[in-house]
C-alpha cells in the first residue's frame, strides 16, 4: 500500500498557518492481522485525516 501525505503552510510574521490532510487517498491497509482463538483481528491504518495548524513564534 502507498499512503500520500499533503500539506500547504504560510508563516506571517510571528504566526503560520498551515492546513494539512493525511492518507489523501484514504488507501485501507491491513497492517497487522491475529488470529489468536480463532479470532479475526485486523489492525489498519488510520483514514483520511484533514487538519488546520496555526503556531505563534514569540521572541
Amino acid at each position: 500500500y502507498t499512503l500520500v501525505n499533503a500539506s500547504l503552510g504560510a508563516q506571517f510574521d510571528e504566526w503560520g498557518v498551515e492546513l494539512y490532510v493525511d492518507n489523501l487517498t484514504d488507501e485501507l491497509a491491513e497492517k497487522y492481522i491475529n488470529t489468536i482463538d480463532d479470532i479475526r483481528r485486523i489492525t489498519t491504518n488510520r483514514p483520511r485525516t484533514i487538519g488546520l495548524r496555526v503556531n505563534y513564534k514569540y521572541y
